[in-house]
């Protein structure tokens, strides 16, 4: 110590005989520190004082020791009068930072006092009073302020403080144990409050506080030589608990962490993360973003989770309530789903791969089609990941299908699908994919084939949605397609692909051709409404069919067939032309050839220009030579799917003869 200037005296030798020594001295606040944890009196303080880095400033004090030179004349006393100037410390591991600490304190035997005490907390102004507590003995610490709460709450993980913004009124009281506390307790208690008024908490729900909200928040931290046990509550309804514990680097890790919503703390747990109770709102959207920019690659920590969640929105789409329980094993996790659109057990092993890919076994699965563009515009392959899922049953945007199971990897940035397979009564659907994605030039594509098969076509179609326009039919499709583009959101301008159909064994019932249809102007069973000359409907009526088949190729989003062939008891239609999928528009032309040998009479009418058109085609009694001679009817499809312009072109024979006005 420097600039020491000493007296020590005995005011009367004899038998009360005392010895007084009076020291002031100058020094350095980190010597100081020092000297004073060597002594008797700063022993109980050295846990403390041993973590404290960076001191400065200078201390002036004054200290009186009182020393009995006679057996039975009391106890030696000691007074150190310590005067801080613009002295600072900090500790990482327990996040303090204190800087321009001027003011007095005292030490004594029965402990250490100080008032008003003043210093910056992270360059905020800072109150402290210290006193000892008679009956424990601790030393107690008591700092409030109007402080920066991401400061206070900075051994928060970045993720958490990071998002905290705001000053509000914070008390803070440390409690150091006395010299002879027992070893399993802590040498160490911090308790600290605020109801953080101007603080928000930008993390999403349940954790979001607007800053003009009162959270009533408290800690309560204990600090052991190797471990720190915290609780602590943002609200009444969230309450947090656990233990950082000394890892290798003798740094103080997550050991423990309990947060439970809505309900008590329960102890024992297990180690890592533990999540458990009722929340109301959970946007998964919101929580992704914190997640992705958290740089968290470990998810070990998680443990368990038991979670009632009310609403649970998924990019703006609100799912309605979850229940989930996970649980980490030395594999990976394992967990149950229950809510209105998903039920069942899976499995995310924590090395995954084609090999060892998440598993999901479910009840059943409920999806519905994207409601924007912003919920797949900004995936990547690289954002899913190896699965194996099979449901039981699966709902898409109200289609029922049975034995859904798919298969898939990631590969780099591609997103292949090996197998996808469902089935509706007896019509099953079999698919592969493949969605590449290039970084350098941000661009997507994609590649599926389908297979369709089975039978009793008409009645699954209609059972999904798709009109009663079918009876019966035994389905054989095959198709590729690729466009450039994200796999869940097809370009329709850039599809490119080829398909085939076979249908045969079934009935076109009655069916509105405005519903985008394959159908044709026939109709046996409507006769008499021809011969009326009422055309307003323009339906087909129950033809049977032998065969329905054609092939297909997709070129820029426009689908092109020149075979499609329609073989049925009544007639023969052959259609050729063009389909533009992404406008939805007809471009085709049709051919109608009646069986006329085979089913009398065959057709009433047919339609033609902006006017009635013609009366009658055929008749029974009617031109005899026409009867005995094969007529196609050729018709012009344009205009949209669902109002569709049907206009006749020309009626021919065999022969090429053309029927002008064959109504005369």
């Amino acid at each position: 110590m420097d600039n020491i200037r000493a007296r020590v005296s005995i005011a009367d030798i004899g038998k009360n005989s005392v010895l007084d020594v009076a020291i002031q001295a100058d020094t350095t606040t980190k010597r100081a520190f020092q000297t004073w944890i060597d002594t008797p009196t700063g022993k109980r303080y050295r846990n403390i004082v041993s973590r404290l880095q960076g001191m400065q400033g200078q201390v002036s004090s004054e200290i009186n020791i009182q020393i009995p030179l006679t057996r039975g004349n009391g106890k030696q006393q000691v007074q150190v009068r310590l005067e801080l100037d613009n002295g600072s410390a900090n500790v990482d591991d327990w996040g303090v930072e204190l800087s321009a600490v001027k003011g007095i304190v005292n030490v004594t035997n029965e402990g250490v006092f100080a008032s008003q005490v003043k210093a910056r907390y992270f360059g905020e102004p800072l109150t402290i009073n210290i006193a000892t507590d008679n009956e424990s003995g601790d030393t107690l610490v008591f700092a409030d302020g109007l402080l920066e709460s991401n400061m206070v709450l900075n051994r928060l993980p970045d993720e958490i403080s990071r998002n905290i913004s705001g000053k509000s009124d914070w008390k803070i009281r440390l409690a150091i144990a006395k010299e002879d506390s027992e070893d399993d307790q802590a040498f160490l208690k911090l308790d600290v409050a605020s109801n953080l008024i101007d603080t928000r908490i930008g993390l999403p729900e349940p954790f979001a506080r607007d800053s003009r909200e009162a959270s009533d928040f408290s800690a309560e931290v204990n600090f052991f030589q190797d471990k720190i046990i915290f609780n602590a509550h943002l609200t009444p309804e969230i309450r947090f608990a656990g233990v950082l514990a000394v890892n290798g680097d003798e740094n103080f890790q997550p050991e423990t962490i309990d947060i439970a919503f809505s309900t008590g703390l329960k102890p024992g747990q297990g180690k890592g993360l533990n999540l458990y109770g009722r929340i109301p709102y959970l946007s998964l959207a919101e929580w992704l973003k914190v997640i992705e920019s958290s740089r968290i690659d470990s998810p070990e920590l998680l443990n368990s989770v038991d979670l009632a969640i009310d609403r649970v929105f998924v990019f703006d789409r609100d799912l309605g309530n979850f229940e989930v329980v996970i649980d980490q094993n030395d594999d990976g996790f394992t967990g149950n789903l229950t809510s209105p659109i998903i039920a069942g057990n899976f499995k995310i092993p924590h090395q995954r791969s084609p090999e060892n890919p998440v598993t999901a076994d479910l009840e059943y699965l409920l999806i519905s089609r994207a409601g924007s563009e912003n919920e797949v515009s900004t995936l990547l392959p690289d954002d899913f990941f190896d699965i194996r899922l099979s449901s039981r049953r699966l709902v898409y945007n109200e289609m029922e299908f049975e034995d859904f199971f798919v298969a898939a990897r990631v590969k780099e940035q591609t997103f292949i699908i090996d197998t996808l397979q469902l089935h509706h009564d007896d019509v099953y659907l079999a698919a592969t994919a493949r969605w590449g994605y290039s970084p350098e030039d941000d661009r997507h594509d994609t590649s599926v084939e389908v297979v369709v098969e089975g039978k009793q076509f008409g009645q699954a179609m209609s059972a999904l949605g798709f009109g009663n326009s079918l009876d019966n039919g035994e389905i054989d499709f095959i198709g590729s397609i690729t466009w450039d583009g994200p796999l869940p959101d097809p370009d329709w301008n850039s599809l490119d692909g080829k398909a085939s159909l076979k249908l045969s064994q079934g009935i076109l019932n009655s069916v509105d051709p405005g519903g985008g249809r394959l159908v044709g102007l026939l109709s046996l069973s409507a006769i008499p409404r021809r011969l009326s000359l009422d055309f307003d409907d323009v339906i087909v009526d129950g033809m049977e069919f032998d065969e329905i088949s054609g092939t297909y190729r997709i070129k820029a989003g426009v689908l092109e067939t020149e075979n499609t062939v329609m073989d049925g008891f009544a007639a023969k239609i052959r259609i050729v032309g063009k389909t533009a999928l992404a406008q939805r528009t007809y471009d085709q032309q049709m051919f109608v050839t009646p069986k006329i040998r085979h089913s009398l009479p065959v057709i009433g009418a047919v339609a033609a220009g902006a006017t009635v058109g013609w009366s009658l085609l055929l008749l029974q009694n009617l031109f005899k030579d026409a009867i005995d001679k094969a007529i196609e009817i050729e018709y012009r499809i344009t205009g949209s799917w669902d109002n569709p312009k049907i206009e006749l072109v020309r009626a021919t024979d065999e022969d090429n003869k053309v029927y002008q006005r064959i109504d005369k």
